[in-house]
């Protein structure tokens, strides 16, 4: 009786040796695995903090070129009224030219042919 006990006591150890080395192969292979995985995570971490900074730059650039569209349509505005004011001048100019000489503006055949 003893002597099954014994056998059964260097079986279970057995199997448990076996059963030890089994999961220090899974410990292992487990932690390969989880260096790999926290790597690819580091390299995920600087693509994201890359594409957050490349982000920030193209925000930037929109404010910018939203802010020099704006500033070009009020510039546009503002040379569209003093054309107007200058077209406005022109024309009054133009007006007391003709009151003043008011055959300068005749064309010339008029002009050679009546005077």
């Amino acid at each position: 009786m003893a002597n099954e006990e014994i056998t059964k006591a260097e079986v279970a150890k057995s199997k448990a040796e076996k059963d030890a080395a089994k999961l220090e192969t899974t410990v292992k292979s487990n932690t390969k695995a989880l260096e790999a995985i926290d790597k690819e995570l580091e390299e995920l971490d600087e693509q994201i903090a890359g594409l957050v900074e490349y982000v920030a730059k193209l925000k930037e650039n929109v404010e910018n070129a939203q802010s020099a569209a704006e500033n070009s349509k009020e510039d546009l505005e503002t040379l569209k009224v003093e054309l107007d004011a200058k077209e406005e001048q022109i024309a009054a100019f133009r007006q007391k030219e003709v009151r003043i000489n008011p055959f300068s503006h005749t064309p010339s055949i008029l002009t050679d042919k009546f005077f």
